[in-house]
């Protein structure tokens, strides 16, 4: 007796990814939404997402120029572009970023010194001190995309979290740069501390300026007050002195008239 054996594949794939399928020795795509697959010789292999992805990841050892270890921690960003391209080298994506993005960061970190990885204690703050980091993010991420762009993968971007300088060498230098922070930190805040005493003592001193100037200031005005009193007290006795000594005259004048008088009248009797 005769049976007829047939064996059917359900495929419903999510808006924004594909399916990857093997047909024989081909390599076939299916885009988003259902699929009835009968065909034996056609097998599933794996699916792949077009929409933006995050790939956070960190590095093994790369050596700057004095031979010094260094690990990274980053974050990519990537977008599939050409699942066909990157199905016929790699089942995973991310198998064709990490390979490529650990060579990127060892041809950039060959060509640094360690010095530079020691004063970045932060690479999400560039400033004036570690402009290179910039550069150092954009030149990984136009060697990683170089690298990525045979298996139909685009970056978008290319940051460094964090980084540790390994192994012994890397522990004393840090070691050494955190007794030298530490004494840069002493020493500001002992200038801040100084300049805060200077500071105070200026207006100490100010204060003092400002109060000595008010005794002037007011020593000035009683001395002109009692100045000016005495002008008055002895402007008001030459007054009264010279009224007295007129009345004295007048008074006088009024006795010789007087006697005048009675000496003329004697002189008639």
């Amino acid at each position: 007796k005769n049976k007829n054996t047939i064996c059917s594949t359900f495929l419903n794939i999510p808006a924004n990814n594909i399916a990857v399928l093997n047909k024989g020795e081909n390599i076939t795509i299916l885009s988003a939404g259902q699929h009835v697959i009968i065909d034996p010789h056609t097998t599933f292999r794996n699916f792949y997402s077009l929409s933006e992805r995050q790939l956070v990841m960190k590095t093994k050892p790369a050596y700057t120029i004095e031979g010094v270890p260094v690990t990274l921690d980053l974050c990519l960003r990537y977008k599939i572009t050409d699942p066909l391209l990157l199905a016929k080298n790699y089942s995973d994506p991310l198998f064709a970023i990490t390979n490529p993005a650990q060579v990127a960061v060892n041809s950039v970190v060959s060509k640094l010194s360690y010095q530079q990885f020691m004063k970045a204690k932060s690479f999400s703050n560039v400033t004036t001190q570690n402009e290179w980091i910039e550069s150092f993010r954009i030149e990984c991420a136009n060697d990683l995309q170089r690298s990525t762009d045979h298996y139909g993968i685009t970056i978008i971007s290319f940051d460094v979290m964090d980084r540790q300088l390994c192994g012994k060498l890397g522990q004393d230098l840090e070691k050494q740069a955190e007794i030298v922070l530490q004494n840069q930190m002493e020493s500001t805040q002992i200038e801040l501390r100084n300049n805060i005493n200077i500071e105070k003592q200026k207006g100490i001193l100010e204060v003092a300026r400002i109060e000595n100037e008010s005794v002037k200031l007011i020593a000035d005005t009683q001395y002109y007050k009692t100045v000016k009193e005495a002008e008055s007290k002895a402007n008001a006795s030459t007054i009264l002195a010279t009224k007295e000594a007129e009345n004295i005259v007048l008074l006088a004048k009024a006795r010789c008239e007087d006697i005048s008088m009675h000496t003329k009248a004697y002189a008639e009797t």
